[in-house]
């Protein structure tokens, strides 16, 4: 497995304080890896540092083998494309024209547009879902939108990394299984790296082949879904009563609330 991002005992503060601290990891070429745990355990912090959006103050962060910090700016725009939870994006500009933003670090020295580069914007629309919305403005799209629209400009940059933080946040059902189960394909065929921050831990189970748990700043569990979705690691790391079931088609899986903590409801019986 070659690895495309590592970290080793990785620490980050933002003034004096420590968000993360410890952290080590290796995401491998093809390989889709779900960063989980409670709000505030540092999750979006490791997707900035990994993006290279902010510095470790201790310890290495890998990209392709070399110093992160090492790597110029456009290779790194070349390697790695990265998906904010909430992607700014200039109202004005329609979709295809955001979408082809994605093109810049691949343009010769004059930035001109070739038919591959064209050729990249239509399949990363289609592949994203937002083919029908070229000419749109995105000031004028839902949120959801927006983020399949920011999703599908990552996807033109032809990245062998690809960090999304909270991708499935606000998309509906349907979406959010297209666009798991896209970048699971992309692992497969293409051998895209992929590193998801996401609440869901069911669907963290479903589509990544590992997961890195965090609690206060520190990795809380390590490995594949099975082995850290128990319900004893999860009900110490959210500090509420959860239960774990096997999903009924992959047996992957399946992390549901317990009534146990919730005796007003647990007493309405079928009610409920």
């Amino acid at each position: 497995m070659n690895a495309q991002l590592s970290f080793e005992g990785v620490e980050v503060r933002l003034g004096r304080r420590v968000i993360v601290s410890g952290v080590t990891f290796e995401l491998g070429e093809g390989e889709v890896m779900a960063l989980c745990g409670p709000n505030g355990a540092g999750k979006s912090t490791i997707a900035r540092a990994a993006a290279g959006l902010l510095p470790a103050s201790a310890g290495s962060i890998r990209l392709r083998g070399s110093a992160l910090r090492s790597v110029p700016p456009g290779d790194r725009a070349r390697i790695c494309a990265y998906v904010a939870q909430q992607p700014a994006a200039p109202p004005g500009f329609a979709v295809r024209e955001l979408v082809a933003l994605g093109r810049l670090p691949h343009l010769g020295l004059f930035g001109a547009e070739s038919e591959k580069d064209r050729a990249t914007v239509e399949q990363a629309m289609e592949r994203a879902g937002v083919s029908s919305l070229g000419a749109r403005p995105i000031g004028e799209l839902s949120g959801g939108e927006q983020q399949r629209v920011s999703i599908a400009r990552a996807l033109a940059q032809e990245p062998r990394l690809l960090i999304l933080d909270e991708p499935t946040s606000n998309l509906d059902l349907r979406f959010q299984a297209s666009i798991l189960g896209l970048v699971w394909r992309l692992s497969r065929d293409e051998g895209l790296a992929a590193l998801v921050v996401i609440h869901d831990l069911s669907l963290a189970a479903l589509f990544c082949d590992r997961l890195l748990l965090l609690a206060e700043g520190r990795v809380a569990g390590y490995g594949p879904p099975a082995e850290v979705l128990t319900a004893p690691l999860l009900v110490r790391t959210y500090g509420t009563p959860l239960r774990v079931l096997p999903h009924p088609e992959r047996l992957s899986p399946v992390v549901v609330h317990s009534l146990a903590g919730h005796p007003q409801i647990a007493n309405q019986g079928g009610e409920a």
